[in-house]
């Protein structure tokens, strides 16, 4: 084992063997940096998430074509447009965001959709292509177009555990088509 330490031993980074391994060990409760030119690049902190240098996080819209039968649920796949991505942990073309580390995610998720006026539109995130979180929403008001859903919810993810997005319209619809975008989403590590 090669250590190294500070000058009252509190801080120290040990390089190991171990079993079918080499082990990089940080001592006592800090975290583990990792920099190049001289520029923290990564982060892991005390309880083993990699956190720096930016938190896991995706910013997308919706494809821009999709239509929905009436009573239909459907998750809506396609390839999503991608504003940011850090971390690389969203995948346009399933639109499916997967948890790089254990933790609380706060997920957003709007679409816009064109229908007949008294229909209604739900919207609801899948973790594990299982329904977690859904909103009814009130029937819409008079005018048959610019009509939205949208849920905003915490969700506890285990590491590999993903996401995706899905909406139910009770009437034949389609997303709003006269404008962009169609809808968005955004997942956020928090901690």
């Amino acid at each position: 084992t090669l250590r190294l330490s500070d000058t009252t031993d509190s801080t120290n980074i040990e390089i190991k063997a171990a079993v079918g391994a080499v082990a990089v060990s940080g001592r006592g409760s800090y975290p583990l940096l990792f920099e190049t030119n001289g520029t923290e690049r990564m982060r892991i902190d005390s309880s083993g998430r990699v956190t720096m240098p930016y938190q896991p996080y995706a910013n997308v819209t919706t494809p821009t074509s999709y239509s929905i039968g009436s009573g239909s649920d459907i998750t809506i796949g396609g390839t999503w447009g991608i504003i940011t991505n850090t971390g690389s942990h969203f995948v346009a073309s399933s639109g499916t965001f997967t948890a790089p580390v254990a933790g609380v995610y706060q997920t957003t998720f709007a679409w816009f959709a064109n229908a007949t006026a008294g229909a209604r539109l739900d919207a609801y995130i899948l973790v594990n292509n299982s329904v977690k979180f859904r909103t009814e929403q009130n029937k819409w008001a008079t005018n048959s177009s610019n009509n939205t859903a949208s849920i905003t919810a915490s969700v506890y993810l285990n590491a590999s555990d993903y996401i995706n997005f899905g909406v139910y319209s009770s009437v034949s619809t389609s997303t709003y088509s006269t404008a962009a975008p169609w809808g968005y989403a955004t997942i956020h590590f928090v901690g």
